[in-house]
């Protein structure tokens, strides 16, 4: 949404930027102030004036990368997509959940194949003079490692390696929860202050990588993140002082864990405080008997593999048969555990949503 906002004060129509949320923030029970949404403490409203283009059910993989193509099926129904040509440059944000070469969205996941995919047929169809895209999620990196082209002119950046986990940024006590993303976060500010008539990207991901730590206060360690950047890297290079960064922050995978400690340490009312406790330990008997599942799987079929189930259980193995990988990802969530729906759950007042935008 700030995102939104930036683009607009650039001068960039509206009818150039395509906003895809979920839309389950603002009207939520757990918001202190309803309708509002902000991204920093005592930050402005940023919902006010954002287009519903793509909201609730609409937030799926195959409208994703469908408005990213410009399908003549959405327009006919009137919906916004990417009508872009040959001189255009298109940008793309998402910010939501990750995993090996997946992208969460709220009931299914979207695989990096067919992200790639379809930014190939974009460049073969000559729908753009230059796309870049920032991918904000765990593993983010592993959406582009060793698949992304390096010859079709499209740039992504990674808020983290193929191998690492993002990180939400920014704690209020007032809304129990976490702002922003670390990633998101740099981005902007890095916008907001300096000179875009000049500063090229190659310039913005060497600001990610001096501004690349953060303090996990719930363990008390200090974390390095790794932003990486894939295929048509542009020129240049800047040098900038490094800042420590001071806000708590949090992997998004402990966001939801985190966020229940915190609140039943602040509550003195016993019955929300039971209440949290309960959910709480809900969490945890989900968590255990998901590792319970894959150790149990794991173990199950041990015979037929190459490397000992230990390491697969507890170390993050090379993916190297990507559509043996993408078979047994789509069949466990067929058959056994919806995946999105597990990391969708553990971190449900995360802030996420996506953005597309053509600049001519």
């Amino acid at each position: 949404m700030r995102g939104y906002h930036m683009f607009r004060s650039y001068g960039i129509p509206e009818s150039n930027i395509i906003v895809m949320f979920y839309d389950d923030i603002a009207n939520s029970t757990h918001n202190p102030t309803p309708g509002i949404v902000i991204n920093e403490r005592g930050g402005p409203d940023l919902y006010k004036g954002v287009p519903k283009d793509y909201t609730g059910k609409e937030v799926t993989p195959e409208n994703f990368l469908a408005v990213m193509q410009g399908d003549p099926e959405l327009a006919k129904q009137g919906k916004k997509v990417v009508n872009s040509g040959p001189n255009d440059h298109v940008f793309i944000y998402f910010g939501d959940h990750g995993s090996t070469e997946m992208l969460m969205f709220p009931s299914t996941y979207l695989k990096a194949s067919d992200l790639n995919k379809a930014l190939v047929s974009m460049h073969e169809k000559h729908r753009f003079a230059e796309l870049a895209i920032y991918i904000d999620a765990c593993e983010s990196g592993s959406m582009f490692r060793n698949i992304l082209a390096d010859n079709i002119k499209v740039y992504a950046t990674s808020s983290s390696d193929y191998n690492e986990l993002s990180w939400f940024w920014n704690w209020d006590d007032k809304y129990d929860t976490w702002l922003s993303s670390f990633f998101a976060d740099n981005w902007l500010d890095n916008d907001e202050t300096s000179d875009l008539k000049t500063e090229t990207m190659q310039q913005q991901f060497q600001f990610f990588k001096e501004h690349n730590l953060v303090n996990y206060t719930h363990l008390n360690v200090t974390h390095s993140v790794h932003s990486q950047q894939y295929g048509s890297k542009p020129n240049g290079v800047i040098n900038r002082r490094k800042a420590e960064q001071n806000n708590e922050a949090v992997s998004k995978w402990d966001a939801k864990l985190v966020s229940l400690e915190k609140r039943i340490e602040k509550t003195e009312d016993i019955n929300e405080e039971n209440r949290l406790l309960a959910e709480l330990e809900n969490l945890y008997a989900g968590r255990k008997y998901v590792d319970k599942h894959m150790t149990e799987y794991v173990n199950s079929i041990q015979h037929l593999l190459t490397v000992d189930s230990n390491a697969i259980l507890n170390t993050k193995q090379e993916l190297n048969d990507r559509q043996c990988y993408e078979t047994l990802v789509d069949t466990y969530n067929e058959n056994c555990l919806q995946i999105s729906k597990l990391l969708v759950r553990e971190i449900d007042s995360a802030p996420v949503g996506t953005g597309i935008g053509v600049c001519d």
